[in-house]
């Protein structure tokens, strides 16, 4: 089976025999009401589900008091659904640097945007690629600040912070996401967590076809990945990309804001019992990837051992070569995050108010960074050839 990044690879036999079998059936009447419970075991607060985690965004942002034109703060090293979750909400968004060794703002960083937005009324810290950012510092510097503290924990749930705390625990709000490729990957949703309720217009709900066409989407990507190296899942790809059963998770949009669909809400307490087991495997095979690929370690062995381990990240002379270098072994990684500040995924129409050259750390980052991939299918024996691979590449360009 060719190997990717992403296109269905995140689910388990039980998870896509579920999402057929909810094609023609209802879910448990509870499952919303199950998912909120199981939510409270970790978290405290109003929990609300929506359609999308861009749409958890603005509502947490409104809820928080965050007025049209007041300042939010993101990292540059981000997707577009972030960018438009926090212009729904009628704020400006304003971007911070990573920091030079890392994929997340720090300090510095934070001090820097500063100078430039001095009255920021909001910070929204991601953790990109499942490891944690130095959240305590950064939860003091808010403090300090009067800068109330957003933490998106679409690809780092249940990571912890460098007091073994779980991630969010300090947070002014908490933001989900469980859509495709997410650390929690239940096709489509999203969550926020703020401490008091916000009321809200009732929310259209989504269409039958909308959710129709999201629960076809495992089926579909397993037939394309078990099929891709004889080329009838590539010519399956071709013709089924423009669909909406594919169609960007960048650019999708529901109606807005809009809840969770019960279907997805069963899917995303599937995804939630094999979260355990999934995080552990990531750790392990990010382990294996620093243990054999011939590049300095990117993270400590404590630092992984509290992450989710979403993708392992590497920054590569010569990207493009290395791509085309793997794709041959039928290893497809061109789903990289992220490939620009604000990225737009596959939709080029799409643009960002993200300034050039106003985060350099973040260009150099997006213009070299490739993801491996940690997911279910990824073998210790896999890892091992991949790694090889990527040594490979960097004996001819290191």
């Amino acid at each position: 089976m060719a190997i990717f990044n992403s296109l269905g690879s995140n689910y388990s036999p039980l998870f896509i025999r579920s999402a057929i079998k909810l094609l023609i059936s209802s879910p448990p009447p509870t499952a919303l009401s199950l998912l909120t419970q199981k939510l409270h075991q970790h978290h405290s607060g109003h929990i609300q589900l929506f359609s999308s985690g861009r749409d958890a965004i603005t509502y947490s942002l409104q809820a928080l008091g965050i007025k049209p034109g007041d300042t939010v703060l993101t990292s540059a090293l981000t997707c577009w659904a972030v960018e438009t979750g926090i212009i729904h909400s009628g704020a400006q968004i304003s971007f911070v640097d990573i920091s030079p060794t890392s994929l997340n703002p720090d300090l510095q960083s934070l001090n820097q945007a500063l100078k430039s937005y001095p009255h920021p009324k909001a910070l929204l810290i991601q953790h990109t690629l499942g490891f944690p950012a130095a959240i305590s510092p950064i939860r003091s510097w808010c403090t300090k600040h009067r800068i109330k503290l957003i933490e998106d924990l679409a690809h780092s749930y249940s990571a912890q912070d460098s007091s073994l705390q779980p991630l969010g625990s300090t947070a002014d709000a908490v933001i989900l996401s469980f859509g495709r490729d997410k650390i929690i990957d239940a096709l489509a949703g999203g969550a926020a967590i703020i401490p008091h309720p916000h009321t809200i217009p009732p929310l259209p709900l989504q269409t039958p076809a909308s959710v129709t066409s999201t629960l076809l989407y495992p089926l579909l990507t397993l037939l394309i990945r078990s099929t891709y190296s004889f080329k009838l899942g590539k010519l399956i790809h071709f013709l089924t990309r423009s669909t909406p059963i594919l169609s960007s998770p960048v650019t999708t949009s529901t109606p807005f804001l809009s809840p969770l669909s019960p279907k997805l809400a069963a899917l995303v307490l599937i995804a939630l019992a094999e979260l355990s087991t999934n995080i552990k495997h990531r750790r392990h095979i990010t382990h294996l990837y620093q243990q054999t690929i011939s590049l300095p370690p990117p993270f400590s062995p404590s630092l992984i051992s509290r992450s989710t381990c979403l993708r392992y990240p590497l920054l590569v002379p010569h990207r493009p070569s290395l791509l085309a270098h793997l794709s041959r072994s039928s290893l497809y990684f061109t789903d990289i995050w992220y490939r620009q500040p604000v990225d737009t995924g596959s939709n080029l129409s799409l643009h960002s108010s993200y300034l050039p050259g106003s985060c350099p750390h973040a260009e150099s980052t997006a213009s070299r960074i490739i993801n491996l991939p940690t997911h279910r299918h990824i073998t210790p024996q896999i890892a091992h050839y991949l790694s090889q691979l990527v040594n490979q590449h960097l004996t001819l360009h290191g």
